[in-house]
């Protein structure tokens, strides 16, 4: 389990270029485990779920380690899944093979394992705004994780390649001191290489002596900071915004070179994962039953930290954001990312 801070960001503008379409099965995909999670897994850290972006060439299906993150115990810390499977039509129906394969890695003592995802695509399932894929797994994990059972795949589009705007609130953290309820607008897109585009606009945000937290609004970007080393977008150091799955991280900065971390995931009404089956709020793997707003980006839940300037080490969120109208701050789900300042957690 690695803990992460934020040090100071250096960070290059990412252009912004026309997003390709993106069509079914390519694009963002939770794997999620339904049952066959051990006791320890599910009360240390809930589901087993694997959050991936595929590519479909041919009948071969592949997903970068940058964009892909997972929440299984067995792996130390994040980025350095193998992603490779198949994806092949024969009387109707479709068959989809995965494999999410993690090396050995002797400096750390990460033992070698894998998972992998035997399945049939559902193109209009009804719990789903999206595809699904329902099936079993077999994974070399072990035993303290998993035994192997059901999984349950759900497909999530892209955001637009016109940056689509979303307003709600920030929080401050559920202990200490930090600001509360303040209204933000994100705007949230996809350029050419799948990587995500826009700005964050947060003017009220200040700290406790009144002083503005950012100079100007906050433009999504790549980054680089060595501390990042290890974390979901930013294996190597190199932090790019991105989504996958259910799961969106975003890195931005304003024109004083203030940095803001975003870490959230597409949401139901409830606050629960968008993704089928899986329940943040709880250690079960039966997931939530409730099927409003799977596979959309209808709702969206943030958590933040600041890095510089006048309120750096700010962190906090959990407020859910839409395309219109925020909603009622909700309970704080279980946090799979990695946060920076007062409202980092520990990571897979």
């Amino acid at each position: 389990m690695k803990a992460v801070s934020l040090a100071v960001l250096i960070l290059a503008l990412l252009v912004a270029t026309p997003a390709k379409a993106q069509t079914p099965p390519n694009g963002r995909w939770e794997f999620v485990v339904t049952s066959g999670d051990t006791a320890y897994q599910l009360e240390n850290m809930g589901q087993t779920s694997f959050s991936t972006y595929l590519t479909l060439s041919g009948t071969k299906l592949t997903g970068g380690s940058q964009e892909t993150t997972n929440t299984s115990l067995a792996e130390m810390s994040c980025c350095n899944d193998t992603v490779t499977g198949t994806y092949s039509t024969s009387k109707g129906v479709t068959s989809v093979t995965l494999e999410f394969a993690v090396p050995a890695n002797n400096s750390t003592g990460q033992a070698a394992f894998n998972y992998t995802f035997n399945g049939t695509y559902n193109a209009k399932p009804g719990n789903s705004g999206g595809p699904t894929i329902t099936g079993t797994y077999t994974t070399t994990a072990g035993s303290t994780f998993s035994d192997g059972g059901t999984f349950t795949a759900t497909w999530f589009p892209n955001f637009p390649a016109t940056p689509q705007q979303y307003t709600g609130t920030l929080d401050g953290p559920d202990t200490g001191s930090g600001p509360t309820n303040v209204a933000t607008t994100i705007s949230l897109g996809t350029n050419s290489a799948n990587n995500l585009i826009g700005t964050v606009s947060t003017p009220g945000m200040t700290n406790a002596n009144g002083i503005a937290c950012f100079a100007s609004t906050l433009t999504i970007q790549t980054v680089y900071n060595r501390l990042l080393i290890g974390v979901g977008g930013a294996p190597n150091g190199v932090g790019v915004p991105f989504a996958s799955g259910v799961g969106i991280t975003v890195f931005a900065q304003d024109s004083a070179g203030t940095q803001l971390w975003l870490n959230g995931f597409s949401a139901k009404p409830n606050g629960d994962s968008a993704a089928v089956g899986q329940n943040y709020l709880t250690d079960t793997d039966t997931g939530s039953s409730e099927t409003t707003d799977n596979g959309t980006n209808n709702n969206i839940i943030f958590y933040y930290g600041i890095s510089g300037g006048p309120c750096d080490g700010l962190g906090g969120g959990d407020a859910p954001f839409h395309p219109v109208n925020k909603t009622k701050r909700i309970q704080r789900p279980r946090q799979r990312y990695p946060l920076p300042g007062p409202a980092r957690v520990d990571r897979d």
